[in-house]
C-alpha cells in the first residue's frame, strides 16, 4: 500500500506539473523507499502472532496475496496516503518550495509509519496491544523523519528545510487521513465478518 503511496506522490507530481514535476527529489524518494521502509518491514516480519488468527478460515494458498479483493483496498490506501502527501503543494506560494516539499516528505514518511502500525493486523485495530517491541520498531522512522527535516547535517543531504509548529502540526493532522481510512474499512471488514459468524 505504501508503494503506491509514492507512486501517487510521483505521479500525481507529474500529472498536475507541481515543480515542474519534482515534488521530492530523489534522495527524498529513494530515503523514504528504503530506510523508512526498511523498518516496518522488519516489524512485520517478527512481529506476533495476530489474536484469534487459529479461529480464522484458512487461507487458500492458490489465492495470491495481492488479488481482485486486496488489491483495489491497497491502491484505495496508497492513493490517500499520496493525495494527503500533496496537500502542501496547495499553499506553495505562502510556503515557498522548500518548505512545501519538507512537509510532502515528512507526510509521506511518517504516514507509512503509521499506516505499518493500521496494518499490522488484518482486522484488530491497530492501537491495540501488543505494543513492545513493534512501536519501538515504528518509532525509529518517526524519529528519523524528524531528524531528516529538522538536523543540519540531513538537512543537507536531503534537501530538507526546518519546519515550524504550526506546519509540524499541519504535516501530524495529514497523516492521520489515511490510517483513519485504514480504520474505518477494518471496523467495516470486522462488522461484516462478525454478521457472517452470527448466520
Amino acid at each position: 500500500a505504501g508503494l503506491f503511496g509514492i507512486l501517487g506522490v510521483m505521479l500525481g507530481g507529474s500529472i498536475m506539473n507541481i515543480n515542474g514535476g519534482a515534488v521530492l527529489n530523489p534522495v527524498q524518494v529513494l530515503f523514504n523507499s528504503f530506510l523508512i521502509g526498511i523498518f516496518p518491514a522488519i516489524a512485520i516480519s517478527t512481529d506476533s502472532t495476530e489474536p484469534g488468527i487459529m479461529d480464522a478460515s484458512p487461507r487458500d494458498p492458490s489465492i495470491p496475496i495481492f488479488n481482485a479483493k486486496t488489491a483495489p483496498i491497497w491502491i484505495m490506501f496508497g492513493l490517500f496516503q499520496s493525495a494527503a502527501s500533496l496537500l502542501p503543494w496547495i499553499w506553495q506560494d505562502e510556503l515557498g518550495v522548500p518548505v512545501a516539499q519538507s512537509m510532502t516528505f515528512a507526510i509521506l514518511s511518517l504516514t507509512t509509519v503509521l499506516m505499518a502500525i493500521s496494518l499490522r493486523r488484518s482486522l484488530v485495530p491497530g492501537w491495540a496491544g501488543p505494543y513492545i517491541p513493534y512501536w519501538l520498531w515504528m518509532a525509529v522512522p518517526a524519529a528519523l523523519t524528524w531528524l531528516c527535516v529538522e538536523l543540519p547535517v540531513l538537512q543537507k543531504i536531503l534537501l530538507t528545510t526546518s519546519l515550524t509548529g504550526s506546519q509540524w502540526m499541519a504535516v501530524l493532522l495529514a497523516c492521520m487521513i489515511t490510517p483513519t481510512v485504514i480504520e474505518i474499512t477494518k471496523a467495516i471488514q470486522r462488522s461484516r465478518a462478525q454478521s457472517a459468524v452470527s448466520r
